[in-house]
């Protein structure tokens, strides 16, 4: 969700969905001004921003997708807001608003499903993030310098109970917040100060008693933080900034907890124009951008872009069979790329699960025209794996004709031989064909004895 109004070429007025092939229109219901954050609540996606009802002309912004139309969420709050968060079967909702409609709640509430419940006392400016670490302790930050009644410079924590400060704090707007899988705790934003530290520009990480300086920092003055996000220990940063400690970057960059390390050539713009990234999510091994760029890592890519975190991950069957017959043990062998460890392989025909999890299969039973395709889940060393397919092989196999026989006193010949196949003579003993022996193979055979003969063909 943003301001834009086209996606791929198609109208989707701020709002739109990619089903793997296209982007998918979300339109119906409520007028869209702008789309601040998504997020899925009760298996319902939420969008939190400014929105209007067509009808009565009054102002949303918490709304929800009913599957056919976007809805207002009752009872709301009353005016924009910037955040959107799910914790313990709660929505919490962070913007610059004053009230819901039970009674005053400023800039912080949640909601449960069928009612809103404020979160502490009065809070003197917008909030434009909160996250949670895993003892559900709720981080928020954003303009305020009180929250809660408490004061604590862009930066607070709540317990459930009560609002604390987070260490000093930090000179200007606090935009994201990014928690580690440890609970290690980082800010980025506008700030170019913290409190009692010194200068760091517009990242932080906390210490447990004050914030500190990360890798030099973000850019100058003039440069800002928008969005973090952590893929296991490393933690993924956009915004508006060309370098990361004394490295260009170009506005995204992955802090591995020691050293800053840059994604290819960064985002870019075809001009002078400012290029900067508003939004990310990670999806198992991919890193999703958004914002105002027009080249990622060199390649065209108007503002929106994914980075493979663990490189592309692909596979291709390889046939290491030399023929093609009908009835033929056939076999086939997974090539890939960027695949992991120990990946889930599924073979399928005609898109139906055949063979076990293995980087092989061989089969005598495929028959001509099968559709066979490869299905692999890959195994990355951090985070859930993705679910690619190889491109599919059509088989072409060719069946064995009957072989016809002429028969000259005592001799037979083959008269429709397959230059591929091996024919071997049998004689039938009281009702059961077997083998002449010794085993006579070709063409032709010349009887010794009397008895009723025949050939067999394989491929």
């Amino acid at each position: 969700g943003g301001t834009f109004t086209q996606a791929g070429g198609t109208f989707v007025n701020k709002v739109t969905k990619w089903n793997g092939v296209q982007w998918d229109t979300l339109q119906g219901g409520l007028t869209i001004n702008f789309i601040n954050d998504l997020v899925f609540y009760q298996d319902t996606l939420y969008a939190g921003g400014d929105f209007t009802d067509p009808t009565t002309l009054a102002g949303v912004y918490v709304m929800k997708w009913n599957g056919s139309q976007w809805v207002e969420v009752p009872n709301g709050v009353n005016y924009r807001v910037f955040s959107l968060e799910v914790y313990n079967n709660e929505l919490y909702v962070g913007g610059d608003f004053s009230a819901i409609a039970s009674g005053p709640a400023n800039n912080i509430v949640k909601y449960n499903g069928s009612t809103w419940i404020p979160i502490g006392g009065f809070t003197n400016g917008l909030v434009r993030d909160i996250k949670f670490d895993s003892n559900g302790i709720l981080f928020a930050g954003g303009v305020f310098t009180t929250i809660g009644g408490v004061a604590a410079k862009h930066v607070a924590k709540y317990d459930g109970t009560n609002w604390t400060a987070v260490g000093s704090g930090v000179d200007n707007t606090v935009t994201c917040i990014a928690i580690s899988p440890t609970n290690e705790v980082y800010i980025g934003g506008l700030f170019t100060l913290g409190y009692n530290v010194g200068v760091m520009y517009h990242i932080a990480k906390f210490s447990g008693t004050n914030w500190q300086v990360v890798g030099g920092g973000l850019g100058d003055f003039s440069s800002a933080v928008y969005d973090m996000d952590f893929h296991c220990d490393d933690l993924y940063v956009g915004g508006l900034f060309k370098t990361a400690g004394t490295d260009t970057v170009n506005n995204v960059v992955k802090w591995n907890g020691t050293n800053w390390q840059g994604l290819g050539s960064g985002l870019t713009q075809d001009t002078n124009a400012l290029s900067y990234v508003m939004s990310m999510a990670i999806l198992n091994n991919t890193l999703w951008v958004g914002g105002n760029f027009a080249w990622a890592g060199g390649k065209r890519s108007d503002k929106i872009a994914g980075y493979a975190i663990e490189g592309v991950p692909s596979v291709e069957i390889t046939s290491i069979t030399s023929s093609g017959c009908t009835g033929d043990t056939l076999i086939f062998q997974a090539s890939g790329y960027n695949l992991g460890t120990n990946p889930t392989y599924q073979w399928l025909a005609n898109n139906s699960p055949i063979g076990n999890n293995s980087a092989s299969f061989q089969s005598n039973t495929l028959t001509n025209g099968t559709v066979l395709t490869l299905m692999v889940i890959t195994d990355p060393s951090c985070g859930n794996g993705d679910t690619i397919y190889s491109a599919p092989i059509v088989l072409q196999l060719t069946p064995l004709q009957t072989p016809l026989l002429n028969q000259t006193n005592n001799s037979y010949t083959i008269t429709n031989p397959d230059a591929l196949a091996t024919y071997t003579w049998q004689l039938d003993n009281s009702g059961t064909w077997g083998n002449i022996i010794p085993t006579v193979t070709g063409n032709s055979y010349t009887a010794v004895n009397a008895g009723l003969y025949r050939v067999r063909g394989d491929k």
